[in-house]
């Protein structure tokens, strides 16, 4: 499944993954890969999927999510990149994420909530089409997306990121 972020119509993916037992659950794991926000790929984690669709951990369905890494994109465009995706899902979200992709799904979680405050701050960089249905989703929701992701997972993230800044410089 694609969805375009941008307004220049590259396209993001969303890898999804149903259990063969079918199951009541309303929960999605939503997974950012991670890659120093310069590299990585769904691929890489797709076994992320498996192993909890494997060991029947109660979720309607696993999403992997593809987005641009730099230089394509930068921290703040992948950042609504994930945001955007978010927002169209339904259900109850645990969100989890790998080294930068733990870093950038925890920014999105506040960029949901700062969308859901304030829909003006939905920036002009986004596609139409995903502006658009940015603010619908928003718009037809009594709830705030930020809670109704409930559980954050962040495996391995730079939290502290000026402290990472200058172990990465450093190398």
């Amino acid at each position: 499944f694609a969805y375009s972020p941008r307004h220049d119509g590259k396209t993001g993916t969303l890898h999804i993954f149903t259990p063969k037992m079918k199951n009541n659950s309303d929960k999605i794991l939503f997974f950012v890969h991670g890659g120093a926000w310069g590299s990585g790929t769904p691929a890489l984690y797709i076994s992320i999927a498996h192993f909890f669709l494997l060991k029947n951990v109660t979720f309607s369905k696993v999403v992997v999510l593809g987005y641009e890494v730099y230089p394509e994109a930068d921290m703040e465009q992948q950042t609504d990149s994930v945001a955007s995706a978010l927002s169209g899902l339904t259900g109850n979200v645990v969100l989890m994420g790998h080294s930068s992709g733990a870093h950038i799904a925890l920014l999105a979680m506040v960029r949901l909530a700062q969308w859901r405050v304030s829909p003006s701050t939905i920036p002009d960089r986004m596609c139409d089409r995903s502006r658009a249905a940015v603010y619908s989703n928003l718009d037809s929701r009594m709830e705030s997306d930020l809670l109704r992701v409930c559980s954050f997972v962040g495996l391995s993230g730079p939290y502290d990121i000026s402290d990472h800044f200058d172990y990465e410089a450093a190398r």
